[in-house]
């Protein structure tokens, strides 16, 4: 738990096949009494994975779920899937999970109304395989 904010990840299956595209969900839980502006679930950009060790941020069309609330002492559940718009923060190059084990981490980057400030509350790390191309 990072200032008072908690995130889990969990998945429907722990094996995908090549060229499926992993869902996650991901649960936000705010056991604060301050809110969060402009909700818990905001645009994709307030997200990041880390897959294998390495950041990767979302470079494409808003994935902003349909929650809207600055209220305090929430739980929500998002649902996140790992495609190339995720781009590697350092080189840039766009994300692709080949075949073989990969453990991810999801970590929530909200903006909080004192300051401006940002917190990163970091989720569990989950392993998921891709199984070779038949």
């Amino acid at each position: 738990m990072t200032d008072g904010m908690q995130a889990g990840l969990r998945m429907d299956k722990a094996q995908w096949k090549t060229g499926e595209i992993p869902i996650f969900k991901i649960d936000l839980k705010s056991e604060t009494d301050r809110p969060f502006p402009g909700g818990v679930a905001g645009p994709s950009h307030e997200f990041e994975v880390v897959i294998d060790g390495q950041d990767y941020q979302y470079d494409g069309p808003d994935l902003r779920s349909v929650i809207d609330t600055g209220a305090a002492k929430i739980s929500v559940g998002i649902h996140l899937a790992i495609t190339r718009a995720w781009r590697n923060k350092l080189t840039g190059a766009g994300l692709e999970l080949g075949s073989g084990k990969h453990t991810i981490c999801v970590a929530f980057l909200p903006r909080l109304a004192e300051g401006n400030k940002t917190t990163r509350t970091v989720s569990n790390p989950v392993e998921i395989e891709i199984l070779p191309a038949e």
